[in-house]
């Protein structure tokens, strides 16, 4: 009974967690988050998520290898992970995406938070193996919130792809900001 009992176990963890990095994968978010959302609107609490992507990560596996963009991705983990609270949700998105639940946190203190990972990820030190100098790492973000339009029910789904567009935002302007949903859809 033990042993199925750990094998139970390994099964959800391999299932509902990244391999690399050990926080939640992305099958994994969208339950996380409807259930996150559903608590926001059976108290009227805020719900914030922030969609965050490494600049450039591309060059630093066409430079370094693959093995360094893993490295890379395992240090911006461990500064997400010091950051977070405890409630907080953490996901590997994509390749070098990863995704924050942050329940009970409005749009500014989302933005307080996205600001200081920003900071930190910048003056972090990544020197990979052969080089002298660290590798400039900056990340772009996008925010959003709930709730944000009150005529529509908003699911997982349409708070993700509100942080969507948001990080395109941050990216088409520059790279190495943060960008909320709410201003972006301002300046439309």
């Amino acid at each position: 009974m033990l042993k199925i009992k750990e094998l139970k176990d390994t099964i959800k963890t391999v299932s509902t967690t990244d391999e690399l990095t050990g926080l939640y994968n992305r099958s994994c978010l969208h339950q996380r988050l409807e259930e996150e959302l559903s608590r926001a609107k059976r108290y009227n609490l805020p719900l914030s998520t922030i969609l965050l992507d490494i600049d450039f990560f591309k060059v630093v596996n066409d430079i370094y290898g693959y093995a360094w963009g893993d490295v890379l991705l395992k240090q911006i983990t461990e500064i997400l992970k010091r950051r977070a609270r405890k409630e907080d949700v953490l996901t590997r998105y994509g390749d070098e995406e990863f995704i924050m639940v942050l329940p009970n946190t409005t749009e500014e203190n989302a933005y307080i938070f996205a600001e200081r990972i920003r900071k930190d990820i910048e003056e972090m030190e990544f020197i990979p193996e052969g080089e002298e100098e660290k590798h400039p790492v900056t990340v772009s973000s996008g925010i959003s919130s709930y709730p944000f339009l009150s005529a529509i029910d908003e699911t997982a789904d349409t708070i993700i792809r509100y942080s969507e567009h948001a990080l395109y935002a941050a990216k088409k302007r520059g790279k190495n900001q943060v960008v909320l949903f709410s201003q972006m859809n301002l300046e439309i």
